[in-house]
């Protein structure tokens, strides 16, 4: 691929605009263009959001069409300022690492998985190119991951597997309001995909209780069903001598991506995708043949409860829009999670 530059791009922007009737003379500042050969993918380092705006067009239009004239499978817009963000985060996990590696008595199968995780992360920090640490089998490091079919525990799969670790996926299924027939397939599928090793698995406790409080509107059926399923999780690796469960929380960045949930046991908890400060984007890119992304917001469970209580969509509505402040979610992505909230009014 022939060396692309920042002049060349904004001679192609020009072009998709005139040809798209689009007046705007406003022109983003690009930083640089890097080029993945391997993968065919363009990014396109912008000075700051309004920049980045300003490249993408409404909804993607204007990116798109770069993309097609361009010929390439994928252009990621990415800003300094978002990058600067991503690397002060990743080098607070990097922090949280070497000093949880520091603490005695620390079983030596973390400390390895530890040593490989700063290895990934430092990798992460020169993002982009997106360069993915790959490994001989890790068979004494076994990692389990609490595995839901989307993308961004999918994306967690694909990176733990290509770091070399003994990966195993656990899904907890309390039944098909919670995990209905499409899940369970494209699950499946995904895991085939993979070729790695997956259980179905009961929940700790029975759901009946959050069912009820869901229809009556009393709680927000999540609030109550996450901790029964991470419990669920963690009881899981407890009982089967693993140390170590991903999650593929994206919210959780920095210091705060990882843990030990249990007290008094050394059972760490990783939630990889904000460990690597990643963004929907970048899962969904990573996951890319594996499963589909759907902007479907919530379980079947969630849905029918905010179907007939208002004050729940509400919630799911600031739970979307925390997830765009937070620069993980595009916004574009977050009015089509909205969307489909609102389509549950008069259902």
């Amino acid at each position: 691929m022939q060396k692309l530059l920042p002049s060349y791009i904004l001679k192609v922007l020009k072009e998709v605009r005139v040809e798209s009737k689009i007046a705007s003379k406003q022109l983003p500042k690009i930083e640089d263009v890097i080029q993945d050969s391997n993968n065919n993918v363009l990014y396109i380092i912008v000075s700051d959001r309004p920049d980045r705006s300003a490249l993408i067009g409404y909804g993607g239009l204007i990116i798109k069409k770069i993309k097609r004239k361009i010929n390439v499978n994928e252009v990621t817009v990415v800003a300094k300022t978002d990058l600067l963000i991503k690397r002060k985060r990743i080098s607070e996990t990097i922090m949280k690492a070497k000093a949880i590696m520091k603490r005695r008595k620390i079983p030596q199968d973390i400390k390895e998985f530890l040593e490989i995780l700063i290895e990934q992360l430092r990798l992460e920090k020169k993002f982009p190119p997106r360069i993915i640490t790959e490994r001989e089998k890790a068979e004494n490091i076994k990692v389990l991951v609490a595995y839901s079919g989307g993308v961004d525990s999918t994306a967690t799969l694909v990176l733990l597997k290509n770091m070399g670790f003994n990966v195993k996926a656990v899904t907890i299924d309390p039944g098909p309001f919670i995990l209905p027939n499409w899940v369970r397939d494209n699950i499946a599928k995904a895991i085939k995909l993979l070729s790695i090793e997956h259980e179905f698995i009961k929940p700790i406790v029975d759901f009946h209780e959050i069912i009820e409080h869901a229809k009556e509107g009393t709680h927000m059926p999540c609030s109550l069903c996450y901790p029964l399923l991470t419990s669920s999780v963690y009881m899981y690796a407890v009982k089967n001598g693993i140390n170590i469960v991903a999650f593929g929380d994206l919210i959780s960045t920095s210091k705060y991506s990882l843990d030990f949930p249990l007290r008094g046991k050394f059972l760490l908890r990783v939630n990889l995708p904000g460990a690597l400060a990643l963004t929907k984007h970048d899962t969904k890119l990573l996951s890319k043949g594996i499963v589909d992304w759907k902007p479907l917001y919530g379980c079947p469970l969630l849905r029918n409860s905010m179907k007939n209580h208002r004050w729940m969509r509400y919630i799911a509505i600031e739970r979307v829009l925390r997830e765009v402040r937070a620069g993980i979610l595009e916004p574009m992505d977050g009015l089509r999670y909205i969307k489909s909230i609102l389509k549950l009014v008069g259902k």
